[in-house]
């Protein structure tokens, strides 16, 4: 064990322990001298010095070196350092200015590019274009598209071909219902294969990094799902920032060219010279290094003299990208007034390419009427980043033919023309009732498999009735159990709704009935506000994220009576609480007749737990904060984007005694944190720390204690949740701490090496630990692994590897290899784990 956590620490930590140079890079007035190119002669290992002058760099082994200082317009130095032990060297340097190396000698240099000068001189500007000014508001227009490909465009042409075909040919006695087949097969003819989304909005801005969208104006055609860049807070592309956090869009922060050491990222080189007006236009090439999933490629172009950007056309490697293939990013800016450089015009291109089709994605986003520096009141900005009322969704023809920055093409408004008349018709009446009759017609298929379903899409209701399939449940813990089910859906416009379902079976074995009955609805869709009730008779696990070959013992299963009742709702932003009470009446399935054959699925006796029936009344109470909790303000509903700041937890559990005849007595508190965070290039962390309490005992059962489960054998559990090789199930009478933490490294080691990059394999490693006071129970597990991300239609999944060594002092335990699949979710934006 000891091996594998040092290999880990290796790798999470690096080399924080090795010898390190440092000091101050100044001129002949000791004033500090900005990104100083500073490498070890004869190794290639190197740095540059920060805005004030000052670097900082690091050795692994000791021994002397050669360090040589160079900056454009100063001649170079070359000094020699010994470094031994682990003492830090500190050492000023200061360099003198060549008289001879003037601007032209620069631009002209045989020995250095001229780009890899203009680079530095920008660099040397940032904050100056950076921070012009302290607020602003703008009006931003916004049109996102996506194309699908020519071959797939043929291949539905040619089923809508086939569904008119078969309409023309319909011996149907309903003249309109094959009136209205006919019709939406020529519609789908003549439709341009795209999906659209315009939106115009006001964006108002302050320093660093608040933002505040109003947006006027949303129109949808088609799909929004893929469309890159919705809203401006999606991704800021601020080419002055040294890393730029692309969360949606990549994996890892991208380094700007503009990056104070961007000399060790990418290489450069002057392609062009133009002039705008009177001013000087570089347009320089961008080349990473090294390929990699966090860099850019392609040209920037830099203003002589004031040398700001003016333009950009860059694109991301495919490794590092989330959802798509590929993507670029063109980039404007204009000044206003000679003097406040802004951004002008966005133009974002990107494909996503799956086994079935090919699809093409393509925004352009318009910045015009800067207001610079207008007066926000206190507290305007909040956590609130985006509004959209009513108004916006329902804005007219008229209204964006009047905004827009640009006419649309014939193509996009053939596709608004078409989309606005199958729109008007699929919302008619005749239409809604047409479908539903289709709907609700019962086939042999519905009465053999799939269930019965009815809808009412004016109503927005809908009832299901399960398939003669679906009156079978094989797998319960008794055996066979025959049953009907049925569920009730009613939506309203505003997103409330209520749900029923109610259930019975009867177990073919025992004779014994089974019923269920739940009734829950969401009463306030803007603040998640939630409610409902839960009553049944029914098999129950005692264990329930235990070792997959242990969830079918007998002895993880108890019989109860429950009945649950629970409320839910965000209180302010960021905290929500959750109310539940629960009454349970308790019974071994001792008396059960079980299937004698299944006995030889497990080592040893198969038998269930033996106690008395006894009742619980159970009182909950859940409290979640996320502090600074961004989110946008839709007409009926919030959407939350999340946070920077870790999720605190809090839950207290009272067994009241007496009450409806509970039998237990106890109290019982956790506290969690947990959160997820992207260190630079590094790659992400991800960690989680709970500790739990049991307050008072004076009647705990087994069933309430907590239960940390044994790992199974050969998948890999959540990282976040469950101890991977644990060989026991333990449980907890008193106090507890487990602490998890895991770091996806994205590619920041396996880049470095040749070869093995192209495969797309990334490395993970981390740490899990728990503790338990009664027992003075110790554990602490620590793996490495390999997961390699793949498409699955238009889903991202991933697969790995890993290796997982544990220790005790319970008892030895044998190290595994564990497999797992994850599915990354486009609604949370995150892998799970």
């Amino acid at each position: 064990m000891k091996y594998l956590l040092s290999v880990i620490s290796i790798l999470l930590l690096g080399s924080t322990i090795a010898q390190s140079l440092s000091g101050f890079v100044q001129d002949e007035t000791n004033a500090g001298i900005p990104f100083v190119n500073i490498y070890v002669k004869n190794q290639g290992s190197g740095t540059t010095t920060d805005a004030d002058g000052k670097y900082f760099l690091r050795f692994t082994d000791p021994g002397v070196y050669d360090i040589v200082f160079s900056s454009i317009g100063y001649e170079t130095e070359e000094i020699k350092v010994i470094i031994e032990g682990t003492n830090e060297v500190n050492k000023n340097v200061w360099l003198v200015t060549d008289e001879n190396e003037l601007e032209e000698v620069i631009v002209n240099s045989k020995k250095r590019d001229p780009a890899y000068g203009i680079i530095a001189s920008a660099i040397s500007q940032k904050d100056r274009w950076n921070n012009q000014f302290n607020s602003s508001s703008c009006k931003v227009y916004i049109k996102a598209k996506e194309v699908i490909s020519e071959k797939e465009k043929k291949k539905r042409q040619k089923e809508a071909e086939k569904e008119l075909e078969a309409a023309e040919n319909s011996q149907d006695e309903d003249v309109f219902a094959t009136a209205e087949k006919k019709e939406q097969a020529a519609n789908k003819l003549k439709q341009p294969n795209m999906n659209m989304v315009e939106i115009n909005l006001v964006r108002h801005f302050q320093q660093p990094n608040k933002i505040k969208e109003i947006r006027e104006g949303y129109k949808k055609y088609g799909s929004s799902y893929g469309l890159f860049f919705l809203n401006t807070s999606e991704a800021v592309f601020n080419f002055y920032d040294n890393l730029m956090s692309l969360e949606n869009l990549n994996v890892l922060p991208v380094v700007s060219p503009l990056h104070f050491s961007s000399v060790l990222t990418y290489k450069f080189k002057l392609v062009e010279t133009t002039f705008e007006g009177t001013r000087k236009i570089y347009k320089i090439k961008v080349t990473p290094r090294k390929s990699g999933n966090a860099s850019w490629e392609g040209f920037i172009w830099i203003m002589d003299k004031s040398f700001n950007i003016t333009q950009v056309d860059l694109s991301l490697d495919k490794g590092g990208l989330i959802l798509y293939n590929d993507f670029n990013i063109k980039q404007t800016y204009q000044f206003l007034e000679d003097s406040i450089h802004t951004l002008k015009r966005q133009e974002f291109t990107y494909t996503s390419k799956t086994n079935r089709s090919d699809f093409e994605g393509n925004t352009v986003v318009t910045y015009t009427d800067y207001v610079i520096n207008p007066t926000f009141e206190k507290r305007y900005f909040k956590n609130e980043v985006a509004v959209t009322t009513q108004e916006a969704y329902d804005q007219d023809t008229s209204y964006w033919e009047k905004i827009r920055p640009a006419p649309l093409t014939i193509e996009e408004q053939n596709f608004q023309r078409i989309k606005d008349s199958i729109y008007a018709y699929q919302n008619s009446d005749r239409y809604l009732d047409s479908v539903d009759s289709v709907f609700n017609r019962i086939t042999l298929l519905d009465v053999l498999w799939d269930g019965i379903e009815f809808s009412n899409r004016k109503k927005k209701r809908y009832m299901y009735f399960s398939s003669l399939a679906g009156l079978l449940d094989p797998f319960e813990i008794g055996g066979l159990r025959v049953g009907p089910d049925f569920t009730l859906f009613k939506k309203w416009e505003n997103e409330k709704y209520i749900s029923v379902s109610p259930g019975v079976d009867i177990g073919l074995r025992n004779g014994d009935i089974k019923y269920d009955f739940s009734l829950r609805g969401r009463y306030d869709p803007m603040h998640a506000g939630y409610a409902g009730i839960w009553t049944g008779k029914l098999f129950n696990t005692i264990v329930e994220n235990d070792a997959l070959s242990n969830l079918f013992l007998r002895s993880n299963w108890i019989e109860e009576n429950r009945f649950n009742a629970f409320t839910s709702r965000e209180l302010f932003n960021g905290f929500y609480a959750n109310l539940q009470f629960r009454y349970i009446d308790r019974h071994a399935i001792d008396k059960y007749k079980f299937n004698p054959e299944a006995d030889d699925w497990f080592e040893g006796q198969n038998v269930p737990l033996t106690f008395e029936n006894y009742q619980t009344s159970i009182f909950v109470l859940g409290l979640n904060y996320t502090p600074f909790q961004k989110y946008m303000t839709e007409p009926n509903r919030k959407v939350v984007l999340g946070s920077k700041w870790p999720t605190f937890s809090f839950y207290f559990e009272r067994g009241i005694p007496k009450l409806f005849g509970s039998d237990i007595d106890f109290s019982y508190i956790s506290a969690d944190v947990n959160q997820s965070f992207k260190l630079g290039t590094l790659g992400t962390s991800s960690y989680r720390i709970r500790a739990g309490k049991f307050i008072n005992t004076n009647d705990l059962r087994y069933v309430d204690q907590v239960i940390f489960p044994r790992g199974d054998k050969w998948f890999f559990a959540s990282l976040m949740a469950s101890m991977q090789i644990q060989d026991t199930t333990l449980t907890v009478r008193d106090q507890y701490l487990r602490v998890h933490f895991a770091h996806h490294f994205n590619g920041a080691i396996i880049n470095y090496i040749p070869f093995v990059k192209k495969l797309g394999i990334h490395a993970v490693a981390g740490t899990s630990a728990l503790y338990i006071k009664e027992s003075n129970y110790r554990y602490l597990e620590g793996f490495i692994g390999l997961e390699k991300v793949f498409k699955v239609q238009r889903s991202r999944m991933r697969i790995g590897v890993y290796f997982v060594e544990a220790t005790s002092n319970y008892s030895n335990i044998t190290p595994r290899i564990k497999f797992a699949v994850n599915r990354y979710s486009l609604r949370s934006k995150n892998w799970g784990y």
